[in-house]
């Protein structure tokens, strides 16, 4: 009986050996498939109309309020499905349409915005009805590196709020699901 027992012992510290030290961990989510849950997301999230709010300029540069700016920045941005982009002011009875398309490939989100009047290339930050975009004033420089608002680069960050009747009609569609 004893040497039964023995042998149990050997042949269970034999198989505990042949076993891998540790347990099978579960596949890692893959970057790619992390980035494009990320960009559907926001894809739904970022579409709506969006007014403007005010610019920041960079450090030592109060924000400039739309309501006392003229021209451009005061228009509303109205992003639908399929990357349509139109911006449009109604007081000054004007508008520019085009095409969006946001990328999350970076650690930055990026998108690229491209109208009859060129191509804006800037970084965003979304969050709920919440919407800043980085970009160059020139139209022809690069995106910024990064979501900085630098005055002597001639980058600022647009401040948008989707609109009070939107963000009021996503709150319903939120609670009847």
């Amino acid at each position: 009986m004893r040497k039964l027992f023995c042998l149990m012992i050997l042949a269970t510290a034999a198989y505990a050996e042949d076993k891998p030290k540790d347990a099978p961990k579960a596949p890692a989510v893959d970057g790619k498939e992390k980035e494009k849950k990320e960009k559907v997301k926001d894809e739904v999230a970022i579409l709506g109309v969006w007014l403007p709010i005010e610019i920041d300029l960079g450090p030592g540069i109060p924000a400039i309020s739309i309501e006392k700016m003229e021209g451009a920045g005061r228009s509303e941005m109205l992003l639908k499905e399929k990357g349509v982009y139109i911006m449009a002011d109604l007081r000054e009875k004007r508008s520019d349409e085009g095409t969006y398309e946001l990328g999350t490939a970076e650690k930055l989100k990026t998108i690229t915005i491209t109208t009859k009047t060129g191509v804006i290339k800037g970084l965003y930050e979304l969050d709920g009805d919440s919407l800043k975009v980085c970009q160059n004033r020139d139209l022809k420089a690069a995106r910024p590196s990064k979501f900085v608002a630098a005055p002597d680069d001639g980058i600022g960050i647009f401040v948008y709020k989707r609109s009070a009747i939107q963000a009021e009609a996503n709150k319903e569609n939120k609670k009847d699901k």
